[in-house]
């Protein structure tokens, strides 16, 4: 790697390491961790999700998932119901409370992005977010390339 990509991908991994930070910081002030609010954000886009949607979506393992889950079921800010597709799987959606919690913790979030993302666009044009669509899932194969490699290959 000649000098100027390992500058650039250390910019992009600090920056990236900056977000995850505020994200660890915006959950801790609301009294939840990283895992919970990442799911409660994941379903407070209206749509209903499965356990396994939720962890292929947002990288998670399938126990992480379903602690949270089980979190917010019994605080009752979501409710399971069987899948169409796969009867084995629920489908999860948040209640009338989880939706009320939802826009309520998520508030200051959605309008961090909402200002960022008008002020980023201005400055940059939407096409960042191709470029960092691109990224995350080149980065991501490589990575899981690597990881299924055999051992006696490295």
């Amino acid at each position: 790697m000649n000098k100027n990509t390992f500058l650039l991908a250390r910019r992009i991994s600090l920056a990236n390491t900056q977000l995850m930070s505020a994200w660890y910081y915006f959950a801790r002030d609301r009294h939840l961790n990283e895992n919970a609010l990442s799911v409660l954000y994941a379903l407070d886009d209206g749509a209903a999700h499965t356990q396994m949607q939720l962890c292929r979506d947002w990288l998670m393992p399938k126990t992480t998932i379903n602690t949270c889950i089980r979190d917010f079921a019994q605080k009752k800010w979501v409710k399971l119901s069987p899948s169409p597709k796969d009867h084995r799987e629920k489908q999860i959606h948040l209640t009338a409370e989880g939706r009320r919690v939802a826009k309520t913790l998520l508030r200051p979030l959605y309008q961090a992005e909402k200002t960022t993302t008008e002020e980023t666009v201005k400055q940059f044009s939407d096409t960042f977010v191709d470029a960092l669509e691109y990224f995350a899932a080149h980065i991501c194969s490589s990575l899981e390339h690597e990881r299924n490699r055999s051992p006696n290959q490295t």
